[in-house]
């Protein structure tokens, strides 16, 4: 889900356990060394810097979705304390590209981090996205989306967020030296009261409901301490 294998349909893939980024970044290289012209792949490219690239999501779960990610190849589970001023330095890429979008499209707000829920994708990569959760095509976004990337504030509010800012990700990485997964969740999906993450209306069980509301609320989710919603 998110960036967690939404591109794999649009990249020829070498084999079927491979993902999407991976993919692209190694054609991407093998493109660069020949100095030949990137053809179809430039339509997944964003952005591009020396060390880092931002792509966009096959299948995005917002309005604006994208994944950043090392130009390198680096797999998630690789990586450790030695890549503390790596991960500082993609969140300050990643801070910076939150401001150019914030200024593009200044009726949503974004964050920036890395889902703590692992998808297919083995390379380590964070989401950047808007916080409105309302996707180009409304079937791809799940309910399990909702945990992964609303961000909410209040006690009671049913869903918190589980994308780790890549400035804390930075802090557990030198304090336990690897990047932390959400702990398996053992509770039925319908068990949970649905809540928009962004006014906080309660939903009961009504997935669908939720989702029209999504398209036309227009709050914005508090930051913690209360305060003005702002863009990171």
């Amino acid at each position: 889900g998110g960036g967690g294998g939404g591109g794999a349909a649009l990249v020829p893939m070498q084999h079927d356990d491979a993902d999407w980024v991976r993919e692209v970044l190694s054609c991407l290289s093998g493109i660069q060394k020949k100095s030949k012209g990137k053809g179809q792949l430039s339509s997944f490219v964003f952005h591009q810097c020396s060390e880092f690239v931002t792509l966009y999501v096959g299948h995005p779960k917002s309005a604006v979705h994208l994944v950043v990610t090392p130009s390198r190849l680096l797999r998630r589970q690789d990586v450790t304390a030695e890549q503390v001023n790596l991960v500082r330095r993609l969140a300050c890429y990643a801070h910076h590209l939150s401001g150019c979008l914030q200024a593009s499209f200044p009726h949503l707000r974004f964050a920036s981090g890395v889902r703590l829920r692992p998808g297919r994708v083995q390379q380590f990569h964070a989401h950047l996205l808007s916080l409105d959760l309302v996707p180009p095509r409304p079937g791809d976004l799940e309910r399990r989306h909702l945990e992964d990337f609303a961000q909410t504030s209040g006690a009671g509010a049913g869903v918190a967020s589980r994308l780790l800012p890549l400035d804390v990700l930075a802090d557990v990485l030198k304090r336990e030296g690897a990047v932390p997964s959400a702990p398996p969740d053992t509770a039925p999906l319908r068990a949970k009261v649905l809540v928009c993450h962004r006014c906080g209306h309660l939903f009961g069980d009504a997935f669908a409901q939720l989702c029209q509301h999504l398209a036309r609320c227009d709050a914005w989710p508090l930051p913690p301490g209360g305060g003005a919603a702002r863009a990171q």
